[in-house]
C-alpha cells in the first residue's frame, strides 16, 4: 500500500519535529514538489525544497500508526493510491 499526504512544513521548528518523528519509522518516505523529490528523512533535502508551499509526502511500506503520527502535518486528509 502506498499513501500520499499533503503536508506543510512552514517553519524550522516544524521541520525539526517532523524529522524527529520520521527518522525512526520503518518504510519509505519521499517529499515531492512538482518534479523534485527528496528523501523525507534528510534535513538538508527538506531545506532544499520550496517550504512556502505544501509538499506531498509519499509513503510506502509503513504502518497505519505511523501514518496517524504524520497526519499532524497534513493540510488535507490523506488518500490511498493504487
Amino acid at each position: 500500500m502506498s499513501t500520499t499526504l499533503n503536508i506543510y512544513l512552514g517553519s524550522f521548528d516544524i521541520i525539526k519535529k517532523f524529522e524527529s518523528a520520521i527518522i525512526s519509522m520503518k518504510g519509505k518516505f519521499a517529499l515531492c514538489s512538482g518534479h523534485y523529490e527528496v528523501e523525507a528523512r534528510s534535513v538538508m533535502g527538506i531545506l532544499s525544497m520550496d517550504l512556502s508551499r505544501p509538499l506531498q509526502l509519499k509513503i510506502s511500506n509503513t504502518t497505519e500508526a505511523n501514518i496517524e503520527i504524520l497526519k499532524q502535518y497534513c493540510i488535507k486528509d490523506y488518500s490511498n493510491e493504487r
